[in-house]
């Protein structure tokens, strides 16, 4: 589905999306009050963004926040970063 969604999603969408959403996280705009009539990939980049802090919280459990964010930070995971596409 993450695959039909980037397929059909207008190219300007990619990054204006990851744009959208790293200034929301920086605190730096204020998440839409309805999402469902964002594009497609926002909302997809958006769900991304929420489940690597779920996935980073459960991490700093077991191995402390430090590793856990570095661990996040370095790529190695393929997933969405929380600050890809911010400029700032």
């Amino acid at each position: 589905m993450i695959e039909e969604i980037h397929n059909k999603s207008a190219p300007d969408d990619h990054g204006l999306g990851r744009q959208r959403v790293a200034r929301e996280m920086a605190g730096l705009l204020a998440p839409p009050s309805d999402p469902a009539g964002r594009p497609a990939i926002e909302q997809l980049y958006r769900l991304l963004v929420q489940y690597g802090d779920r996935v980073e919280r459960a991490m700093a459990e077991r191995t402390g926040a430090d590793l856990a964010g570095r661990y996040r930070n370095s790529g190695h995971n393929k997933s969405t970063s929380r600050t890809n596409g911010c400029a700032e």
